[in-house]
């Protein structure tokens, strides 16, 4: 496992008094003792640089292989990894061991370091990739109170809302997103994805539209909101192959709605990416 960042550094006994001893003031060294053929030490090392990014330099990661490094692993006490010791100015000032949730680790480093200013956005994020829904919102809603304009947690909290199924208060978090900021093409996402549920609960069963179809290949009202509702599931492929079954049956369908509902999934799956790509090479033969 080599440094991702440059706030990541593999130590040895040779470089461990100049990258964790002497780090510079203030600064909080994670110690990260670990071992390649480690599960839970790979597990943690992704969520340990991505911390120390998210810090911008206040945190670092300072990795040290317990094969390559037995007199290390020996005068700290390391008896099962992953284990981590927290330095700062040259001090031990706490440890954990084990693959501690990302959560948790976070927590632990504000009692020791000056939070970045979007430190409250991550921590947040943590509690949402961890399935915390209710502490995920509480975060962000606490973040919104005290800065309204804060985008990236409006953002966060609309995602929140999406996981919890509750499509207007998702609706309304990414919809204040406004235009010309960064996160505004984010929030046209889940403005899209939104849609397409909102859309795909009024249509009935998946499975009854998908036997409606295969009973008559030329029903494209079936056909497409067949495909509105595989997009609602994020099966994109599928969905973009049965709008472009519509299409070639009718390519003004519904005034543009098979047409436009493909534009959406190319911004929901990167505008750019080979699927789009693909399909958009697809959509321009039979439009033009």
């Amino acid at each position: 496992m080599s440094p991702a960042n440059s706030f990541v550094s593999d130590v040895t006994a040779d470089n461990f008094e100049e990258i964790v001893l002497q780090a510079p003031p203030d600064t909080v060294v994670l110690v990260d003792f670990w071992a390649p053929w480690c599960a839970p030490c790979r597990q943690l090392g992704p969520v340990l640089e991505n911390i120390a990014v998210s810090y911008k330099g206040s945190v670092r990661v300072a990795k040290v292989n317990v094969d390559e490094n037995p007199d290390l692993s020996e005068a700290f006490g390391i008896q099962g990894i992953p284990a981590v010791k927290i330095f700062r100015d040259g001090e031990l000032i706490s440890q954990f061991t084990g693959a501690a949730p990302e959560a948790e680790i976070r927590r632990l480093l504000s009692r020791f370091v000056s939070p970045a200013a979007d430190e409250g956005v991550e921590l947040g994020r943590a509690y949402l990739r961890a399935g915390n829904y209710d502490k995920a919102r509480q975060c962000f809603l606490k973040i919104l109170e005290s800065d309204p304009a804060n985008t990236a947690a409006r953002l966060e909290l609309a995602r929140v809302a999406l996981r919890q199924n509750d499509l207007e208060a998702a609706r309304e978090q990414a919809g204040a997103v406004e235009p010309g900021t960064s996160d505004y093409e984010e929030a046209q996402k889940i403005l899209h994805r939104v849609e397409f549920l909102t859309e795909c609960q009024g249509f009935g069963d998946k499975n009854d539209l998908l036997r409606q179809v295969q009973a008559d290949e030329d029903n494209l009202d079936a056909r497409y909101r067949l495909a509105l509702c595989l997009a609602a599931g994020e099966e994109y492929p599928q969905a973009l192959e049965e709008l472009i079954r519509v299409l070639q049956k009718n390519k003004n369908y519904q005034d543009g709605a098979a047409k436009n509902a493909m534009l959406k999934i190319f911004t929901l799956v990167g505008s750019r990416s080979p699927l789009a790509n693909e399909y958009r090479e697809k959509l321009s033969w039979i439009l033009f």
